[in-house]
């Protein structure tokens, strides 16, 4: 049986919480970290003093003797207080991460839209001979004249 140490948790996690709404995405990141492994050292703790989050602390009606009950009492409550911390977390780093996102994809529609604007004019073909008469010499076609896909400009813009 140990003596009751210091099982109150890091301090700065409550000041996090607090300003949770107002953490960018990497605070709220390294939050969760601090949570984490908040949470995992209280879980270790509780390991040491052969307990877990469902072993009974009493046996007949009276406290166990080879457990320091408070101990044990005391780092679960921080258990499930740092699982309820943690899930707020998580939640906030969800929003976060899909306001990141829609403003994503709404800044890559802005640049498709973009796109779709410039025009298009890579040569396919160069005319390197007109036969006189032909239906090219009557359309227009001259030497060294440039064919471009007019076509690729809707291809874009869809």
């Amino acid at each position: 049986m140990s003596e009751l140490s210091n099982v109150a948790i890091d301090p700065a996690i409550a000041a996090g919480l607090q300003q949770l709404n107002i953490l960018s995405i990497r605070d709220v990141d390294s939050l969760k970290k601090t949570v984490e492994k908040e949470l995992g050292s209280n879980l270790q703790r509780l390991q040491n003093e052969h307990a877990d989050m469902d072993s009974p602390l009493v046996v007949n009606g009276f406290p166990r003797d080879d457990i320091d009950v408070l101990q044990v009492r005391l780092l679960r409550r921080n258990v499930h207080m740092l699982r309820n911390d943690l899930r707020k977390v998580m939640d906030r780093s969800h929003e976060l991460i899909n306001e990141h996102f829609k403003e994503l994809q709404a800044k890559t529609k802005q640049e498709t839209h973009a796109a779709a604007d410039v025009e298009h004019r890579i040569p396919f073909a160069r005319i390197t001979e007109v036969v006189h008469a032909s239906p090219a010499a009557k359309a227009g076609f001259q030497l060294n004249d440039e064919l471009i896909d007019q076509s690729a400009k809707y291809c874009y813009s869809k």
